[in-house]
């Protein structure tokens, strides 16, 4: 998917965030508050006519909380990552009102300032944001289709209408912002379609404006199995290896790590909760090849890669997320780069090690907030990688060298991070859902990538 988002802050009465003053007091322990992306908070407004939003306390051991009688929090106390819910009241006076929030954990504290604009303060406003809160102009839609979220950002109450039939909306209004769904069905012709979705309140209208390409005209080919590994994860969370290397997948449990039936794919899907772009010691799954012959003949000539997969936060800084990748001083695997590289913008890519260094091959629109399909290819003897988003060719690579091996100790395929020296620990962690974690012995051609996302379309 490819969206056309401007890199501006959104304007917003509900929820909207201040990154300046601090009252926190330093200690041993360890306690920060922040928003969904990880950004550290220490204010937030309100308009009058109230809201609810979700801060996340990330704290080291017990905390406890006190609020303004005027916000109300699912939780007041804790211990260690805890998503705290807080509604704030409708407010009638004209003059604004202020208070603290105030986040204890023994000697330290965390200070969040707090204020609700009074009536003569509101301006009528309507935006349309992405997940990461940029606004939201338009998308690009692949032809099988596209589930994605979105926030309506108002003070008011608001509808929204389609342009056609082939797109929907999980709700139709709201009263004040909400969190939205929005589905594009499948294109059936080989011609580009548009759309749009119209949000109105009472005084003001945003649209967001949808292109969805045609099928393209490239003959679907079916594909081999998998045979290096095809990951299915089961009821219980537990997962098993359906290709004929018949790998042993081990789970690192967590209570940030759970399954979930997916009633669009019709199969479980791993949930992973940690904070994204960290190492971390539980809460991913792994199987070794280190010993097993065939995987490693099979990675070296030619190899692909599959991931079916739904990106929930990415995180702020230099931090890599590699969701299913066998990476250590060599290998291969799927990444989302640093913030400062690849041209300075978070790009997801297909990524194996070739002759010095790992060949980047960029997948774009593989971001936050929608399902995607990637197949990613290394062949040997054409010296190129080319990697597929939702059945489309979006980037080939070429380099000439061969393919090296990830050093001993880490050849092991993870899900949900990259592999490190040893199973007890799992680098560049990934936030989000995966459904699908296959490996090829191949290079699927284009026609082979097609038919595999047309399996989990139907």
């Amino acid at each position: 998917m490819a969206t056309d988002m401007h890199l501006r802050a959104a304007t917003a009465l509900m929820c909207l965030i201040f990154l300046y003053g601090s009252c926190s007091k330093t200690g041993e322990a360890y306690l920060d508050v922040t928003d969904a992306a990880a950004v550290s908070l220490r204010s937030l407004s309100f308009g009058p006519q109230g809201a609810t939003c979700s801060v996340r306390v990330q704290a080291s051991s017990d905390w406890s909380l006190g609020a303004p009688g005027w916000i109300e929090a699912d939780k007041t106390s804790g211990s260690g990552i805890t998503d705290v819910v807080l509604s704030v009241l409708p407010y009638t006076e004209e003059n604004a009102r202020e208070g603290k929030l105030v986040f204890k954990q023994g000697r330290n504290e965390v200070c969040i300032a707090v204020r609700q604009q009074g009536r003569s303060a509101v301006t009528a406003s309507l935006n349309v944001l992405d997940v990461e809160g940029y606004p939201l102009e338009s998308l690009n839609a692949p032809f099988g289709g596209l589930h994605f979220c979105i926030r309506v950002e108002t003070s008011e109450a608001w509808n929204v209408s389609v342009s056609d039939s082939w797109m929907n909306a999980s709700a139709d209004e709201a009263d004040g912002s909400a969190e939205v769904y929005l589905a594009v069905e499948a294109n059936p012709s080989n011609a580009t379609r548009s759309g749009s979705f119209t949000f109105r309140t009472s005084t003001l209208t945003a649209i967001l404006k949808i292109v969805q390409e045609g099928e393209p005209v490239i003959e679907p080919v079916q594909a081999p199995s998998a045979d290096l590994l095809d990951v299915v994860f089961e009821a219980d969370g537990s997962a098993r290896d359906l290709s004929a290397a018949a790998l042993t997948i081990v789970k690192v449990a967590s209570e940030n790590l759970s399954v979930r039936y997916n009633d669009v794919y019709r199969r479980y899907a791993a949930v992973f909760d940690s904070a994204p772009g960290k190492s971390i010691t539980e809460g991913f799954y792994y199987a070794d090849y280190e010993n097993n012959t065939t995987v490693m003949a099979g990675l070296e000539n030619t190899h692909s890669l599959e991931i079916l997969l739904y990106c929930k936060q990415l995180p702020s800084g230099s931090h890599l997320v590699r969701p299913f990748s066998s990476m250590s001083s060599g290998g291969t695997g799927f990444s989302y780069s640093k913030s400062d590289h690849l041209t300075v913008q978070r790009r997801f890519a297909f990524s194996p090690y070739i002759g010095d260094d790992y060949l980047y091959t960029v997948a774009d629109g593989v971001g936050v907030g929608a399902w995607h399909h990637v197949v990613g290819v290394w062949d040997g003897q054409a010296g190129a990688a080319y990697v597929y988003v939702d059945g489309q060719l979006t980037d080939t690579a070429a380099k000439e060298g061969a393919f090296v091996q990830a050093e001993a100790t880490a050849r092991h395929f993870v899900i949900g991070g990259d592999a490190y020296k040893g199973f007890d620990k799992a680098e560049a962690s990934f936030r989000g859902e995966i459904a699908i974690a296959r490996a090829y012995s191949t290079a699927l051609s284009a026609g082979q990538a097609l038919w595999l996302y047309r399996q989990i379309c139907k």
